[in-house]
């Protein structure tokens, strides 16, 4: 479902789910306890990972009553990520998003040397598209408070011109929807893509990949 893995910081195992909408979250369990219906529609998992505190602050969470128990609101500890998430919208031209994600993969490839091999990207199922950068070519990143700042700052500073890119994906315990599932709003599915599918393929050759899992 998610690149990233619990083989780093293995302590670091438990996220917030939510299947059915974004607004059905505050169900934290171990990452490899997820297992939605594979006909599950708008699947949500946290794009970090986090220590068991994440659960006992849900289910003990002072900040709201205890009928809107568990909750995650507020949680100001430590996550851990193996990825870098960056994601391109445009809901009136999602090729500019496509042009966008191209020029990335410029500058990490052509500027930076990056191996495309290291990369997964993909279609988002509506709008744009995304991409991960493994941690390790940033020499790693460690469990720490406030990961989604980092994350924003990184983004910003390696792609400053690119208009198409959502800033506003790092919040705290932000919900990534999972590759391989449907997005209910336009029936096509969170799909990965290939370099040269990203570079050569047309949006609407690229919705016909999305009307299925891969």
């Amino acid at each position: 479902m998610s690149a990233i893995s619990p083989e780093s910081y293995p302590e670091f195992c438990f996220v917030d789910t939510a299947v059915g909408g974004a607004n059905r979250r505050n169900n934290v369990m171990r990452m490899d306890e997820f297992d939605p219906a594979p006909d599950a529609v708008d699947v949500f998992m946290t794009g970090a990972r986090y220590p068991v505190e994440l659960q006992q602050h849900a289910i003990t969470n002072s900040l709201v009553p205890p009928t809107k128990r568990p909750s995650v609101r507020g949680y100001a500890g430590q996550a851990v990520s193996d990825a870098l998430l960056l994601d391109f919208d445009d809901a009136a031209d999602p090729s500019r998003a496509q042009r966008d994600v191209q020029a990335a993969l410029a500058i990490l490839i052509d500027t930076h040397g990056v191996p495309p091999a290291h990369l997964r990207l993909g279609f988002s199922g509506k709008k744009g598209f995304w991409m991960e950068i493994p941690a390790e070519l940033f020499g790693g990143l460690y469990p720490m408070v406030g990961l989604h700042h980092y994350h924003k700052a990184l983004a910003k500073r390696l792609f400053p011109r690119l208009v198409t890119m959502d800033l506003g994906i790092y919040t705290a315990l932000r919900l990534i929807r999972c590759v391989n599932t449907r997005h209910s709003g336009s029936g096509l599915y969170k799909i990965a893509l290939t370099v040269d599918e990203v570079e050569n393929s047309s949006l609407s050759d690229i919705r016909t990949l999305a009307k299925a899992p891969r």
